[in-house]
């Protein structure tokens, strides 16, 4: 039989004249009862399909399993998410898809901000950020800046001429008004008269100016007598003690310059020539003639100046400062000290082969290598208050470089190794911890060249004798140096010899 039914949207069909809905799932009961509801699905599909519109009649088909209906889920609009679709390009978010949905958790990762301002960038709350760098290169004479693309560039400061110092970009040619008098440098025309504030130290530890170049004479303790030209500033009294305190071995900061080289760990700077064929008179005043760099104020330097230029660790030449002449033979030349022993026989000199402190006839064959400049910067005055007795007398303290030495020496001898244990482990006379066999650097520190036999100050109360250090030779390793504290000299010995011990410690307890 044919039913005459509307076509209602695509999931209703409605019998003409009826309100009732008849859907795509057919009750149970009819179904059951094989009636027309099936056929009506059918139909509903039939007319669908074929385009046919409301009001056409639907002839039942008997077999109604070939046009069930496909089972697919409707169509909501939502794609399948993806870690690929869910990519926002930001490797500050850990993306992932859930449930249909992308999330983007902040991660804490590593990451480049493109800022070559910052360092070490790092994710944090889903941005890429860095440390702001520190552009400073702790030159005085330069803006520091940065620019996000290139990064730190530091630009050069020019300061005015006439305002009294010698300032960024300023050289003695192009503004000499400010660059002798006033730049901390006692320069070639500059005296301690005719500029105090450069030239003072040279003059603050002399009671009378002094006329005897190599003597003690007419200077403060710890002072001797240098010559220097009459335009250079006439003879000054310059310590013959490290009043710069230890030097580091190892580090050097020299500046060079064309007949010279600047050391600026003392302020001294150094002649590049050397002068052969000299004994030790005509040394004292070889340097007064000499105008390295258009300075006037060169002058023979102090053994204490000299031992600054040695590195124990080098031979041939033992020296730290690069650029300087030396000789290719006779190493074992002396280099002249302005200074000569006591008994008024032998001058003082620095062999340069291995670094030796040492002596020779005043008329022995030497060489000098002019210096100029220094700075006793905030040295005691005068060797004769630097040393006093601490910790109950055992310990004698030295305010120059806070070193603290053994006051009551154990006179027993040991070979180098036994030398270094017997200060590690202490004894009865050693007060507080960190005791140690010294460096000769800090074993020279404490000689006196104004005193002999012992060549200490009186607290030190050792019998004068060989006093091991702990700086090995660098010719032989089976040598290491000794400090004479009777004579003032240094020089290597074998291992195996025995020698004294002076125990050391930086600092208080």
């Amino acid at each position: 039989m044919s039913i005459r039914f509307c076509l209602v949207g695509l999931l209703f069909l409605t019998a003409c004249g009826d309100d009732v809905p008849i859907g795509p799932n057919p009750s149970p009961a009819a179904n059951a009862s094989g009636d027309a509801d099936a056929t009506v699905v059918d139909a509903a599909a039939e007319v669908v399909g074929d385009g046919g519109e409301a009001g056409t009649d639907v002839t039942e088909r008997p077999d109604a399993s070939q046009d069930a209906a496909p089972d697919t889920q409707p169509d909501l609009g939502i794609a399948p998410c993806s870690v690929q679709s869910c990519d926002d390009k930001n490797p500050c978010t850990t993306d992932s898809c859930a449930a249909g949905q992308c999330d983007y958790a902040a991660n804490v990762a590593s990451c480049d901000d493109d800022n070559a301002c910052t360092g070490a960038d790092k994710c944090a709350a889903g941005v890429c950020g860095g440390t702001t760098l520190a552009c400073n290169d702790w030159d005085a004479c330069t803006a520091d800046s940065c620019a996000p693309a290139t990064g730190c560039f530091h630009s050069a400061i020019v300061d005015a001429c006439g305002n009294g110092v010698c300032g960024c970009g300023e050289t003695p040619d192009s503004c000499a008004v400010d660059c002798f008098c006033g730049n901390g440098d006692c320069d070639g025309l500059e005296t301690a008269s005719t500029c105090v504030g450069d030239c003072g130290f040279l003059v603050a530890h002399t009671t009378d100016p002094c006329t005897t170049p190599g003597s003690w004479t007419g200077c403060a303790y710890g002072y001797v007598c240098v010559a220097r030209s009459a335009v250079g500033g006439g003879n000054i009294c310059v310590a013959d003690f490290d009043t710069w305190g230890v030097l580091a071995d190892g580090l050097s900061e020299f500046t060079d310059h064309v007949d010279s080289i600047r050391d600026a760990r003392t302020g001294l700077e150094w002649a590049k020539a050397t002068l052969e064929g000299q004994d030790w008179t005509s040394a004292l005043s070889v340097c007064t003639t000499q105008s390295y760099g258009g300075h006037l104020d060169w002058r023979l330097p102090t053994i204490a100046e000299l031992t600054t230029l040695v590195d124990f660790s080098a031979g041939k030449p033992a020296c730290i400062a690069p650029g300087l002449d030396w000789p290719a033979t006779t190493w074992d030349w002396p280099y002249w000290g302005n200074v000569s022993d006591l008994n008024g026989a032998v001058a003082r000199s620095v062999r340069f082969d291995d670094g030796a402190l040492d002596g020779a006839g005043y008329g022995a064959a030497g060489r000098a290598r002019c210096v100029r400049g220094g700075t006793d910067g905030s040295a005691p005055s005068g060797q004769g208050s630097r040393f006093s007795l601490a910790e109950g007398g055992k310990v004698i303290l030295d305010r120059l470089t806070n070193l603290r030495w053994q006051a009551d020496v154990d006179l027993t001898f040991y070979a180098w190794n036994d030398a270094k244990l017997h200060c590690a482990n202490g004894t009865p006379n050693l007060p507080g911890k960190g005791w140690r066999l010294p460096t000769i650097r800090e074993l020279q520190s404490i000689i006196d060249r104004q005193q002999l036999w012992p060549a200490t100050n009186a607290l030190f109360n050792s019998t004068p004798t060989l006093v091991w250090s702990t700086t090995q030779a660098a010719s032989l390793q089976s040598d290491a140096w000794f400090a004479d504290l009777a004579s003032g000299s240094s020089f290597t010995g074998g291992k195996s010899v025995e020698g004294s011990t002076q125990c050391v410690r930086t600092g208080s307890l």
